[in-house]
């Protein structure tokens, strides 16, 4: 079976190496949400091959409800559920299956402070649109959406909690934290812990939801030579101190 991924001409190397490992097709166009919709939709219609949407779909909201079923298999003590937020489709389909469920518990979504449309969305009460050079801002790749999904809208209005913002450094410190504990994450994928280590949301009871293992070796690398001038120094900013952080479990 042929794939044809259509990217973002700004994606990260290693998401297109993990792509070309897979034999698809890649196909890059400017680093517009709608411009890469209306590509993948012309190229649907060209080949005759089936469109998969990266979010804003029934089935792929219905899938991301797995996760949020399999919590509740697990975890009977949670309290909140943090979950990043790009297109919506991952936070939708938590929410949906936690709602359904468990509606005590609490459904939070986390964006980075250079891209928070969602947040915007969700506390003005109607779908908000940033450009790319806004949401290009923050280095979580995997979160430069540039507004929620249609259907993402209707689920987060509906059965969202809370929508917070992280800054920059605070995904950094989150990222180190998921390293030490021997975790490959992106960026996009640490958002849920920084909002957790810094307080926005409340540590007892709240789960994490990490998602995204595509950091480049690059990044990674520039972390841990950070921390490591930080420990010699003293100087403080990301934080390199474990008893300051929530317990991580595998």
């Amino acid at each position: 079976m042929s794939a044809t991924i259509v990217v973002p001409s700004d994606a990260p190397a290693t998401k297109l190496l993990a792509i070309a490992r897979e034999q698809a097709e890649i196909v890059s166009v400017a680093a517009h949400s709608d411009e890469r919709r209306l590509a993948a939709e012309a190229l649907a219609r060209e080949t005759g091959k089936a469109l998969i949407p990266p979010y804003d779909d029934r089935a792929v909201i219905i899938g991301q409800g797995t996760v949020g079923f399999e919590l509740l298999q697990q975890l009977k003590d949670m309290t909140s559920v943090v979950v990043p937020v790009g297109g919506g489709g991952l936070i939708s389909g938590v929410a949906a299956a936690l709602k359904a469920a468990r509606p005590a518990v609490q459904v939070v979504g986390v964006e980075p402070e250079y891209a928070t449309d969602a947040r915007e969305s969700f506390l003005s009460g109607h779908l908000v649109h940033w450009g790319p050079e806004r949401v290009g801002r923050t280095f979580a790749d995997g979160v430069r959406t540039q507004s929620l999904g249609e259907l993402g809208y209707e689920h987060v209005s509906r059965l969202v909690d809370d929508m917070v913002a992280v800054s920059e450094q605070e995904i950094e410190s989150a990222l180190v934290a998921l390293l030490e504990s021997r975790l490959i994450v992106e960026p996009a994928g640490a958002l849920s812990l920084a909002a957790i280590e810094t307080g926005k949301v409340a540590a007892p009871g709240a789960v994490a939801v990490i998602s995204g293992g595509n950091a480049s070796t690059e990044l990674l690398g520039s972390l841990v030579e950070r921390v490591a001038r930080a420990q010699a120094s003293g100087a403080k900013g990301i934080v390199t101190d474990q008893h300051q952080r929530p317990r991580l479990t595998k």
